[in-house]
């Protein structure tokens, strides 16, 4: 135990030297469009996470450098490749967690998405199954916790589920009538089908609404434990838990979402 607790101190110091210094590199950040948490506008990166990356980095001392890749292809350059340093937005899988340091920032609710011109189906992953008539339709690389990837299993064992690379082909397989609906976050995926995050959500051409019985999933980043040193680490892990007890995480939802969408999260 006297052990730990030094290595506990000595990790302490080092982190608040470092936090004097910033970051000791540029932080390679991979991101994929994903509504108004991620979005690109001419040829800008924006969104809640980008622009919160962005304010306090500069409080750390820490820079951020994004890429624009397929989603699946930035799981894979975090996870697999090894050659990104954050990956987000994330949900936790214990997959993950051997070699990355998941950070929570929110937790949120899992809804079933579809057209507003198509007829209603059950916001029950039970009924969404039995419904044999009904297909879905999925991003690779998307996880929002085991009920999710349970049922989506179950859906493609059917043969009642495509997989495609993004949520831009997401969206357009539903307006095609290629597929009925998909699973999105409650709050963060107002709004992604649509492809405009500019456009308020009442003129979204898509219903939104919340799964019965399901988990809230915890919502946040991944920090990969192989690429960044331990200073670093825990100044990142600093910057993101100070940017959700201060309320800079909430102002930054409030910026892209409406208040009463950012009420239904918890932070």
């Amino acid at each position: 135990m006297h052990r730990l607790a030094v290595l506990a101190l000595a990790g302490a110091a080092l982190a608040g030297q470092r936090a004097e210094a910033g970051c000791s590199r540029v932080i390679d950040v991979p991101v994929s469009p994903a509504g108004r948490l991620v979005f690109v506008e001419a040829e800008q990166i924006l969104g809640v996470l980008p622009e919160l990356l962005r304010e306090r980095g500069a409080l750390a001392g820490c820079e951020f450098r994004f890429s624009v890749v397929p989603r699946a292809r930035a799981e894979r350059t975090v996870f697999d490749a090894q050659s990104g340093d954050l990956y987000l937005p994330a949900i936790r899988k214990p997959s993950r967690d051997r070699s990355h340091l998941f950070v929570p920032l929110s937790h949120q609710g899992l809804a079933v998405a579809t057209l507003r011109t198509h007829a209603h189906v059950p916001a029950d992953l039970e009924r969404l199954l039995a419904d044999k008539n009904l297909r879905g339709v999925f991003v690779r690389g998307y996880y929002f916790g085991p009920a999710y990837g349970d049922f989506i299993d179950q859906l493609l064992a059917d043969r009642r589920a495509d997989i495609v690379p993004d949520i831009e082909a997401l969206g357009r397989m539903l307006r095609a009538g290629r597929a009925d609906f998909t699973l999105l976050p409650h709050v963060t995926g107002q709004g992604a089908l649509d492809l405009a995050p500019r456009q308020p959500l009442a003129q979204t051409a898509f219903r939104i609404e919340l799964l019965q019985a399901v988990p809230l999933m915890e919502n946040g980043v991944y920090l990969s434990r192989r690429n960044l040193d331990a200073a670093d680490l825990a100044l990142l892990t600093q910057m993101f838990e100070q940017a959700v007890a201060e309320g800079a995480l909430r102002r930054a939802f409030l910026r892209h979402y409406p208040a009463e969408l950012v009420e239904q999260l918890r932070f």
